[in-house]
């Protein structure tokens, strides 16, 4: 049971490593969003804007204009090439421009975070080499990696490994922690069972 013991313990301080590296990732991506256009900020959808625009308007015509307005805004700060739409557009027309922004709207929200989990890896690599975090070192007790290759090679490797590892997240090493918690509760509920 002592291995059993072992295992948990160095997995436990993994995932606490990549727990602390995860958090320094993402207090660089936070960081790099603060600016005032900052194309990480996340933007509200189409949909959103005109939703709480109906909550702020009560009569038929302030409703009709703006939502007009409100989808004018929205077409403009997703990039949306279509002409403004004036009072009184039909039906026809808003619902062209509300699915065209919609559309635009999750298309540069896939670039956003596609951006956002390419500096995430970026900075977690970054940081994994500053730090000398090498995953293979820590987790040779697991991992089975051919000794036959030069040591650096091995070695830059493992930082690459850490870095990807950390641009998992914070919450999801948080996850593995219970997860890994669990695992040790069963092991020791186990291990009192046994012992009577």
């Amino acid at each position: 049971m002592d291995s059993i013991d072992n295992a948990i313990a160095i997995l436990g301080t993994y995932m606490a490593l990549m727990a602390v590296l995860a958090i320094m990732v993402e207090a660089v991506i936070s960081w790099l969003k603060i600016p005032g256009n900052s194309p990480l900020k996340g933007k509200p959808s189409p949909e959103e804007v005109l939703k709480e625009v109906k909550i702020w308007l009560n009569n038929d015509d302030d409703l009709e204009q703006g939502r007009i307005d409100a989808l004018n805004k929205a077409l403009t700060s997703v990039g949306s090439t279509l002409e403004e739409l004036k009072k009184g557009a039909s039906t026809k027309e808003i619902t062209t421009a509300a699915s065209e922004a919609t559309a635009k709207y999750f298309q540069n929200e896939q670039k956003r975070r596609g951006t956002i989990r390419l500096l995430s890896i970026i900075v977690g690599v970054v940081f994994a080499f500053l730090f000398n975090i090498d995953t293979l070192e820590i987790l040779a007790d697991f991992v089975a990696f051919p000794q036959d290759l030069p040591e650096t090679t091995i070695r830059n490797t493992g930082i690459i490994l850490s870095g990807l590892a950390a641009s998992a997240g914070s919450s999801f090493w948080h996850d593995q922690s219970a997860k890994l918690r669990s695992i040790k509760e069963s092991k020791e509920s186990v291990s009192d069972l046994m012992s009577k």
